[in-house]
C-alpha cells in the first residue's frame, strides 16, 4: 500500500480541513513512515498530499498550510513556498510562540525600530 493511501486511513475529513490523526510530531505534524532506499524513514503527511496532488515540491521551497492547522493535509489548503515566507505566515498570522513577556525570560525591547 502507498504511502498517501496508508495517511488516508488517518484522515478525518471535516468540512474546511482533512485532519491527519495518526502520529505527530512535537511541532503537531503528521508523521508518515515511508520506505525508501532499503530504509524505513518518516515524512511528513502535509508533504505526502502536496506531492501526490500538485508533484514534487520544488527545490528549496517547503509546503505551508494556508489554513494555520498543522495537520491538516487537504491540497486545497497546502501551498510551495520558501521557509521565509513560512516564517512570515506565522508572524502576520500570530501563530509563534510569545517572543517577549514574562514566560520568554526576555524582555520587550526599547528599540523603536524593532520590525515586531
Amino acid at each position: 500500500m502507498s504511502p498517501y493511501a496508508r495517511m488516508m486511513k488517518k484522515v478525518e475529513k471535516t468540512d474546511e480541513c482533512w485532519l491527519f490523526t495518526g502520529a505527530l510530531d512535537q511541532n503537531g505534524h503528521g508523521n508518515v513512515r515511508v520506505f525508501r532506499n532499503g530504509r524505513w524513514s518518516c515524512t511528513k503527511a502535509h508533504r505526502i498530499s502536496f506531492e501526490v496532488h500538485h508533484g514534487p515540491v520544488p527545490d528549496g521551497k517547503v509546503v505551508r498550510h494556508r489554513c494555520d492547522v498543522r495537520n491538516c493535509v487537504n491540497p486545497d489548503h497546502l501551498v510551495a513556498g520558501t521557509s521565509r515566507e513560512n516564517t512570515r505566515d506565522m508572524i502576520d498570522r500570530n501563530r509563534g510562540r510569545n517572543q517577549y513577556g514574562a514566560w520568554s525570560g526576555k524582555k520587550v525591547p526599547i528599540d523603536a525600530d524593532c520590525p515586531f
